[in-house]
This record gives structure tokens, C-alpha cells and sequence, in this order.
């Protein structure tokens, strides 16, 4: 018997006597009927056994195609994560990095570190309170430690800031960058292996083109 859809006209008239097409069974499943097909759709349904059986070939058919997506969605996400886990391997085996290479990702990073840092932070970070500056009552920090420095920044403008460390001969040691916000001023910086006496620069812009707005001596004991 030939299927109709729901747009003809002679369809709604003889809602009885016509089987609605795969389209609009498939729509009744899903829930996407219009208004007017719903109603014709539901009351075709309820007295017609052919269409039941179909409507249940139908839901079978729908099921298994969502799950068939769903398996190769999975296997999708396992191939890219197998792909990305070979790469981290790779890339954790090259061998003999060189110095220069390595200096090259650290620059990258924002950060510049010379022998007199200890590269390695595994011990938990000093906290330093900076509030004098170079030529007044120096502060003191641990050697050995990361540390964690709280700077006195009053009168500083709100924003980015550039913060060099450098040592007694005026060699940078470090460089990064940190912000003022709610007149509040915080770095973590590497730790220093060697006693002696040291500076933070505070730069407006970057280090070495910015202008410097304030610089904190203290002492590594």
C-alpha cells in the first residue's frame, strides 16, 4: 500500500485509511512532529497494527544507530589520546638537550636564571616583606628557599609591573613579571644558593627599555 506523509491534504482527510511514510514515524519517535501531524500520527497509531510493528522496527533501528555512533565516538577519543600520549613520550626521550636550547624555553617562559639560583624548588617558599628601599634598612631572606616577596607598593601605579633581581654587582639574576592590584605587589622567585647582598627592580614596561620605579635591597643569610 503506498505510504503518504502528512503534508497532503487527502492524508488528513483519511487518516484512517493511509499509513504514514518512514519520515514521519521517525519524527513521531523523536519528538519533532509538527502540532498538526502529531495528532493525525497518534490517532493512525492507536488503531493500526502494521504501523505499531513498523514504529518498533523504527525504534530498534534508531537505537542501534546511536549506539554504533557512540562506540566510534569512543574509539575516536582513544585513538587522540594514544596519539597524544606517544607524543609526550617522544618528546620526554630526546636526548642531550642542550644548554643553549634549554636557556632558549627558559627565556620563553618569562624567566632568566643564572648558577647563583638554585634551579631545583622542591622546598616550600620563604615568605619576604619588602618595605625599605636601596639605601635605607635592607631585608633579609633565606638562601636556599624559594621566595614568596611581598613588596611596599604605595604610590605604585595599578597594572603590570617587569621585576628584575640582581646581585651586588648589579648582574641579573632573574627576571618576571607580576601585577599591582589593590595596591598589593607579590613574586615568587627561585632560590638563591649563595649569601650576599641583592636587589628587586621594579620597572614600568619591560626590564630593559621601562622605566625603573623602585628598588628594594636585601640580604640572602
Amino acid at each position: 500500500m503506498e505510504m503518504e506523509t502528512f503534508s497532503s491534504p487527502h492524508f488528513m482527510q483519511n487518516s484512517y485509511l493511509t499509513h504514514p511514510a518512514e519520515e514521519a514515524l521517525e519524527r513521531f519517535l523523536l519528538h519533532q512532529c509538527p502540532e498538526d501531524e502529531l495528532s493525525v500520527v497518534e490517532t493512525h497509531v492507536l488503531a493500526c497494527d502494521s504501523c505499531i510493528s513498523r514504529l518498533e522496527a523504527l525504534e530498534t533501528q534508531i537505537a542501534a544507530t546511536r549506539i554504533a555512533l557512540e562506540e566510534l565516538e569512543r574509539e575516536r577519543k582513544v585513538a587522540v589520546a594514544a596519539r597524544q600520549h606517544r607524543s609526550w613520550e617522544n618528546w620526554l626521550s630526546i636526548p642531550n638537550l642542550s644548554w643553549a636550547g634549554a636557556a632558549a624555553a627558559v627565556v620563553a617562559a618569562g624567566l632568566i636564571v643564572t648558577p647563583q639560583l638554585v634551579r631545583h624548588q622542591q622546598t616550600p617558599a620563604a615568605e619576604v616583606n619588602l618595605s625599605a628601599y636601596r639605601g635605607l634598612e635592607n631585608g633579609v631572606a633565606p638562601e636556599g628557599r624559594p621566595l614568596h616577596v611581598h613588596f611596599n607598593s604605595a604610590d605604585l601605579p595599578q597594572g603590570p609591573i617587569s621585576v628584575q633581581l640582581v646581585n651586588d654587582t648589579g648582574a641579573e639574576l632573574w627576571k618576571g613579571s607580576a601585577a599591582v592590584r589593590q595596591d598589593k605587589l607579590e613574586i615568587t622567585a627561585p632560590k638563591i644558593a649563595q649569601p650576599g647582598h641583592y636587589f628587586f627592580r621594579l620597572y614600568a614596561g619591560n626590564v630593559q627599555q621601562g622605566e625603573l620605579l623602585r628598588e628594594f635591597a636585601f640580604q640572602v643569610k
